[in-house]
């Protein structure tokens, strides 16, 4: 048998391994349970489907057995495990790089340049009547049913507006 342990495991495949170990165990060369049997069902524990106990229960295991065999093989699978190296490059040596005469303007004089463009942009009249438009409104309406309005609109439309508002409730 193999040393790969499948990666999708089920109560029907470990209990086949099982059946077919139990009927030939004279052609396996150790006395025991195969460590791959083992590796099938301790991953089948792993991936939460069953707890230890159920599984020593529905493949009829002895606990102490099983706790030593899991205990012998996650200390094997810890121990053969290779410690991964990192692929990434060592870091290279910090530099420190002095910039003199730059041609980049300090950000605190872009920012005033900012504030002068901004200053311009700003209207500086404050009568209503130079930024408001006399002929547009704002109407917020709410039918009985809950159905609400909020358009801003001119005022010559305000009256075919509302009427189909509340045409379609029936309120008119």
């Amino acid at each position: 048998m193999s040393d790969k342990q499948p990666k999708k495991v089920s109560l029907g495949s470990i209990e086949q391994a099982l059946s077919h170990w139990r009927a030939n165990k004279d052609k396996y060369p150790d006395s025991g349970i195969p460590n791959e049997i083992w590796l099938q069902i301790f991953l089948l524990e792993d991936e939460s489907r069953y707890t230890g106990s159920k599984i020593r229960t529905i493949f009829s295991l002895n606990s102490q057995q099983y706790k030593k065999k899991r205990d012998e093989l996650t200390a094997k699978t810890v121990e053969e495990k290779p410690i991964v190296e990192s692929t990434q490059p060592p870091p290279e040596p910090f530099a420190q790089v002095c910039v003199e005469n730059s041609n980049v303007p300090p950000l605190s004089s872009n920012a005033q340049i900012s504030k002068d463009i901004i200053k311009n942009i700003k209207a500086t009249k404050t009568e209503t009547g130079h930024f408001l438009d006399p002929t547009t409104i704002v109407v917020e309406c709410i039918r009985q049913d809950g159905q609400r309005l909020k358009i801003h609109t001119c005022t010559q439309q305000i009256d075919v507006i509302l009427h189909t508002f509340y045409k379609s409730s029936g309120d008119v």
